[in-house]
């Protein structure tokens, strides 16, 4: 009777033991995986959405025209042949100085550089000087167009063309080995080796409907 009783409580005792987390074969018990969670949870409210992580895109406007939208005359040869305004936001890190390079895309043929646009610039007026260092956009430089004078030459062809402004922002705050007789082409080649980043404006323009 004796041996009896001592078995039955070694068997009882035997049957209560073990971890107080985690049952005998290993699976967490409900409050550890509870506090598993919390803390999951915790982590993942800490990170930021994907929304709000992505920076804002560079970006080019101009207040004359929409992107893809029809170059009004008075910027084309067949008007003043004035320069549009043009604004920007959200440059990229590291940007020193601004570089418009104003192209006919339908042929590659290039019109106008200007370059050392000072970088707290966000935005130029229209009808920039038609000079070297044009003095309503200060510390600016362009190069000859060609109309073989410096600065903006706008839209002139014999059929419907599609242009582009290409904005880049710089690294430096003035490009080196660039002059007053500096062409078009030395002018791009300059700005694009020195580029962090670039934003275009479109716009077409047919000189059989301005």
């Amino acid at each position: 009777m004796k041996w009896t009783l001592a078995l039955a409580l070694f068997a009882t005792v035997s049957a209560c033991g073990g971890g107080d987390d985690d049952d005998d074969d290993g699976t967490p018990t409900a409050d550890a995986a509870a506090g598993t969670a919390d803390a999951a949870a915790s982590t993942a409210d800490a990170m930021p959405s994907g929304a709000d992580a992505m920076p804002a895109a560079f970006s080019l406007t101009s207040t004359a025209f929409a992107n893809g939208a029809v170059i009004p005359t008075v910027h084309s040869c067949l008007g003043s042949n004035s320069s549009p305004p043009l604004a920007w936001e959200n440059a990229p890190m590291g940007t020193q100085s601004f570089a418009i390079v104003f192209t006919d895309i339908s042929t590659d043929f290039l019109h106008s550089v200007t370059w050392d646009i000072a970088g707290s610039t966000s935005s130029i007026p229209a009808d920039i000087d038609k000079s070297f260092e044009p003095a309503d956009l200060p510390g600016a430089k362009q190069a000859d167009s060609y109309l073989g004078s410096p600065g903006y030459a706008g839209p002139c062809p014999g059929t419907p063309h599609t242009y582009e402004f290409k904005l880049h922002a710089v690294d430096v705050a003035t490009l080196p080995g660039l002059g007053a007789q500096s062409t078009g082409a030395q002018a791009r080649a300059a700005v694009e080796a020195a580029s962090l980043g670039f934003t275009t404006l479109e716009g077409t323009f047919d000189p059989n409907n301005p």
